[in-house]
């Protein structure tokens, strides 16, 4: 492991990890300069998996950035310095490898070739009303875009910031672009009755989190968002950490409209929600907002058992913001700024 400073330009070309966390409950032993260190099952998949994508890609530097490993977890003030770091960590990576995590249903292999099956299917004897191929093709692809990683609040920014992307699932890997192609291609899947069968079937929101994600990618490439327009995009998504569904939007939004929020893990999830709803409304004063934008913002405030525009009330210093309402005001209010 080596220590680097991303402002000097002296930093050695590295590669940044993008993956879901899983629980500290399943935990596997590795070795880091000497040092034993527990990791999440779920990272030492992603780390095995590693070690044989770099026998076959060149463009993967020496150098990992590895959250859980990087960043001193146990140091509430390194934490939150580094967190702060997080859109600079990922925008300077020369590559982002997102692991989705080991393959099962054949869904590596449609997420690597999707249109390229399809083909296959329609140059051959293939019918329509033998459907049963084309399911199982179009099950597996929205088994991928379904898995559990694109429902983390992290990678919004960890995708949208990235240089180059490469996504790995089991022992497949394929660029962002290619994916993104693959995801878009197909113009008749909507028309046919199996798609509309598997879409019913299965989370909608879910499988299409992937999409929204091209289109947000593409926006924040040029410019950055409001606060409030970013927590309605993530609304749905998850965080082990409740604090970090603000935290970890903060690098992607602009300054005027986060008030000068900045990571701080002594704060409690409920005090970051009031934080961000102050900074909106702050941002909200500053143009019209109509009896009925008015009438609804006051509904949404009187509903938490916490007051949200108060700086002073010490009930919240243990509050995880969720069963006193204030994550639901959060997102109210957003919508006002979004």
């Amino acid at each position: 492991m080596v220590t680097g400073e991303l402002t000097d330009g002296l930093f050695p070309p590295y590669t940044a990890l993008s993956y879901t966390w899983g629980t500290m409950e399943r935990t596997c032993p590795i070795l880091i300069n000497g040092l034993h260190c527990n990791i999440t099952s779920d990272l030492f998949e992603a780390m095995k998996a590693i070690r044989e994508m770099q026998q076959s890609h060149d463009d993967m530097s020496g150098y990992w950035w590895i959250d859980m490993l990087c960043i001193n977890q146990n140091d509430l003030s390194e934490r939150g310095h580094q967190v702060g770091m997080m859109r600079d960590i990922f925008q300077k990576a020369t590559l982002v490898v997102a692991w989705l995590g080991p393959d099962y249903n054949d869904s590596s292999v449609a997420m690597e070739d999707y249109r390229g099956q399809l083909r296959s299917l329609r140059n051959s004897d293939y019918e329509w009303e033998d459907d049963q191929r084309y399911f199982d093709l179009q099950l597996n692809f929205r088994r991928f875009l379904s898995r559990p990683y694109w429902s983390r609040v992290w990678i919004i920014q960890e995708l949208c910031v990235a240089q180059r992307i490469l996504l790995a699932c089991g022992k497949r890997t394929v660029p962002w672009e290619i994916f993104q192609a693959e995801a878009q291609g197909d113009p008749e899947r909507s028309a046919h009755p199996t798609y509309l069968q598997l879409t019913l079937s299965m989370d909608n929101f879910q499988v299409l989190i992937p999409y929204s994600l091209m289109e947000l990618r593409t926006k924040l490439q040029s410019s950055k968002m409001s606060l409030g327009s970013l927590l309605t995009f993530s609304a749905q998504s998850l965080s082990t950490d409740l604090r970090d569904r603000i935290f970890g939007l903060l690098g992607m939004a602009t300054g005027d409209s986060i008030g000068g929020i900045v990571p701080d893990y002594t704060m409690s999830p409920c005090r970051v929600f009031c934080c961000a709803i102050r900074a909106i409304l702050h941002r909200l004063s500053s143009r019209h907002v109509t009896a009925v934008e008015e009438t609804r913002i006051g509904d949404a405030i009187k509903k938490c058992l916490h007051n949200p525009e108060s700086k002073d009330d010490s009930s919240r210093a243990y509050c995880d913001g969720v069963e006193c309402n204030v994550w639901w005001c959060c997102l109210e209010v957003a919508l006002f700024d979004s």
